[in-house]
């Protein structure tokens, strides 16, 4: 190994830095991928990226905007084309557009969840 090769350069990096290099390990519950991270990355960029695509700024906020709740609707788990049905309803009967975000219509799928659950629940026969 020569001293100013590239291997004894890593070598010494290694060992100069070897207790941040290995904090990972001694810290308990820290993942080993970033492909959490990486997939959160993305939904941003394919957005940037497709706006340009559009004729008009106010046609390309527009995507965006639909973009942005599509991957917010991911985000939370919820499907985004039962949000965007749900939505457009409501948007048809005039609703306050606060009323409409996606953590509404999760709430609105847990209580709908919950009384069709708790509907089912019987105590002895249909009959006597």
């Amino acid at each position: 190994f020569l001293p100013n090769g590239d291997l004894s350069k890593g070598i010494n990096y290694w060992l100069e830095d070897f207790n941040k290099i290995t904090e990972f390990t001694r810290t308990p519950g820290v993942l080993l991928d970033t492909n959490h991270v990486e997939r959160g990355v993305k939904a941003p960029i394919r957005i940037r990226k497709q706006a340009p695509i559009f004729k008009t700024e106010e046609g390309a906020k527009r995507v965006g905007r639909m973009l942005t709740l599509t991957e917010t609707c991911r985000k939370i788990g919820v499907n985004p084309s039962h949000y965007l049905t749900w939505a457009l309803k409501g948007a048809r009967k005039n609703k306050n557009p606060i009323e409409l975000t996606p953590w509404v219509f999760k709430r609105h799928l847990e209580i709908e969840e919950s009384f069709q659950s708790s509907n089912f629940e019987r105590e002895g026969p249909l009959t006597e």
